[in-house]
């Protein structure tokens, strides 16, 4: 990447130049067109992020009884969170997510609103995936 942008200072947007080399993509079923919106997701690979996992800084919870802090961790089987014990150093990565170690795994799906208000065991619904 040559060059950030932390938002549009017009409103328009950010232009981004996207090549789509997958030979199965069928352009006439997506109908992308030239001045299409869309969103992007950035996966960046680099060494402090190799030593662990990143988690939205809203999803981490202090736990005064337990004196440690930690994250709800979704499990779609039971529709219900689990409270799980994290560590992190202070490393932030972009504006909002936070290296962490702990009982909690990439790819598991954290809870990142309202999670100061939960508890170990609570049934919820997911709104948004």
């Amino acid at each position: 990447m040559k060059e950030y942008v932390e938002a549009s200072p017009d409103g328009a947007g950010v232009p981004v130049f996207l090549y789509i080399d997958d030979p199965e993509f069928d352009l006439k079923k997506y109908q992308v067109s030239v001045g299409f919106s869309c969103r992007v997701v950035v996966n960046i690979e680099n060494d402090v992020v190799k030593e662990g996992i990143t988690v939205p800084l809203s999803a981490v919870v202090f736990d005064n009884k337990l004196n440690s802090k930690s994250v709800f961790v979704y499990n779609p089987s039971t529709q219900k969170v689990e409270q799980r014990r994290i560590t992190d150093e202070g490393v932030i990565v972009g504006r909002n997510d936070l290296i962490v170690e702990g009982d909690v795994k990439a790819g598991e799906q954290v809870v990142s609103a309202g999670a100061s208000y939960l508890v170990d065991g609570q049934q919820v619904k997911v709104l948004t995936d």
